[in-house]
C-alpha cells in the first residue's frame, strides 16, 4: 500500500498529507463503515492536494458517493481548508462545533479581519514590516480554504457521532481554537485529539484579535479534562500516534510551566532598564529568538501574548495601556 496510507486500527486509516507550513504534515483519518466513510479533517485545497485526495480514494477504493461525513474538527487551514472541495466532490455534510462557527467566518468570511489582525498586533510593539507580511500571509490563505462548504452541519459539545463502524462522543476543547472538537470512543478506547495534544511539540496557543480573554487557561482546562481517559492510542493532528496520553499531558503542562516562567523572568530582567514597562514584541523576541517566515512570527508573537495574558489574569504581572494607545507589560 501507497506510503502515503497507513491502516493503524481495524478500518480506521491515516493519511499523512503534504501542508506548506513549517508542520510539512497533517494527518487525516478516515473510517471504513457498512454506511460509508467518514473523514476526519481535511488538509488545504490545493492542486497537489487534489491529487493526493484522488490517489487515497482509488487506493482504498472510495467511490466519491461512499463518503458519509466530513468532520471539521476545526477552523484552521490545514484542517478546514479542503472541506468545501471535498463536499463538491462527495456530496457528503460538513460537520463543525457550533462553538467554532463563529471563529471560522470571523476569519474566513471577514475581510476586514486580516487589518485587524495587523492593527491588534500593531499595539503589542510587532513592527510595522512584520504585521503586514502577517496580514499578508492571511489574506493568501484564502486560496487554500476555498471553495467553502455549501452547507455547514454544526455539532455541540457530548454529541455522539458514528465514525465507520466506532462510535465516538464529541468533546468541547478549547484552547488551540476557541471551538476544537476532539472525539472519544468509550468502547474502543480511541481519542481523537487532532491538534489538543501533539507528540514531540506542542499545539500552539494564541491571543489574537477577538479572542477570548485567556486563551492559555483554557487549553490547559481542557488538557486536565481530558488527561485521565484510559486511551489506548491518541490519534494527533500532526506526527505519530501517541500511546501514553496522561504523560504526554502532563508533558505539555510542565513545558508551558516553564514557559510561564521564562517569560516572567524575561519581562524582570528588562524592567530593570525601563519604568513605562516592556512590549510583548521585546519579550516575544527574546523568547523565541530570530525567525523568518510570516506564520512563524504570528503563531511566535501570538503564544507571547497568551502567556503574558495568562500572568495577568494570574495578578502576576500587570498590563497598561499608554498615551499612544500600545500595550506594555510590567
Amino acid at each position: 500500500m501507497n506510503n502515503l496510507i497507513e491502516e493503524i486500527y481495524p478500518q480506521i486509516f491515516r493519511v499523512s498529507l503534504r501542508i506548506p507550513v513549517p508542520l510539512k504534515a497533517i494527518n487525516i483519518y478516515l473510517f471504513k463503515g457498512s454506511e460509508g466513510w467518514s473523514i476526519v479533517d481535511c488538509g488545504f485545497h490545493d492542486k497537489e492536494s487534489e491529487i493526493a485526495w484522488h490517489n487515497v480514494f482509488k487506493e482504498l477504493n472510495i467511490g466519491y458517493n461512499d463518503v458519509s461525513q466530513i468532520i471539521v474538527t476545526h477552523y484552521h487551514p490545514d484542517h478546514y481548508g479542503g472541506s468545501g472541495w471535498l463536499q463538491e466532490l462527495t456530496g457528503a455534510p460538513v460537520l463543525i462545533f457550533d462553538k467554532e462557527k463563529k471563529y471560522l467566518d470571523r476569519t474566513w468570511h471577514d475581510k476586514s479581519f486580516p487589518t485587524q489582525i495587523e492593527q491588534f498586533f500593531l499595539q503589542y510593539g510587532i513592527p510595522n514590516d512584520i504585521a503586514l507580511d502577517i496580514k499578508d500571509e492571511h489574506i493568501s490563505r484564502y486560496a487554500a480554504v476555498s471553495p467553502h462548504p455549501n452547507e455547514i452541519t454544526l455539532v455541540s459539545d457530548g454529541d455522539e457521532i458514528q465514525l465507520g463502524k466506532y462510535r465516538f462522543q464529541t468533546i468541547w476543547s478549547p484552547g488551540h481554537t476557541e471551538g476544537l472538537m476532539t472525539l472519544w470512543s468509550e468502547k474502543e478506547r480511541i481519542f481523537l485529539a487532532n491538534d489538543l495534544v501533539l507528540p514531540k511539540i506542542t499545539p500552539n496557543i494564541s491571543f489574537h484579535v477577538n479572542s477570548v480573554e485567556n486563551p492559555l487557561s483554557d487549553f490547559l482546562s481542557s488538557l486536565r479534562k481530558i488527561r485521565d481517559l484510559p486511551a489506548d492510542i491518541t490519534l494527533p493532528g500532526h506526527r505519530q500516534i501517541i500511546t501514553d496520553l496522561g504523560k504526554r499531558v502532563d508533558e505539555i503542562i510542565d513545558h508551558h510551566g516553564d514557559r510561564l516562567e521564562n517569560v516572567k523572568s524575561i519581562l524582570k530582567n528588562k524592567l530593570v532598564s525601563t519604568d513605562i514597562g516592556v512590549s510583548a514584541w521585546e519579550i516575544s523576541k527574546e523568547l523565541f529568538g530570530p525567525l523568518k517566515e510570516a506564520v512563524q512570527h504570528r503563531f511566535a508573537f501570538a503564544e507571547t501574548l497568551s502567556h503574558l495574558e495568562y500572568l495577568v489574569h494570574a495578578n502576576e504581572i500587570k498590563k497598561i495601556q499608554a498615551d499612544n494607545n500600545y500595550f506594555y507589560f510590567l
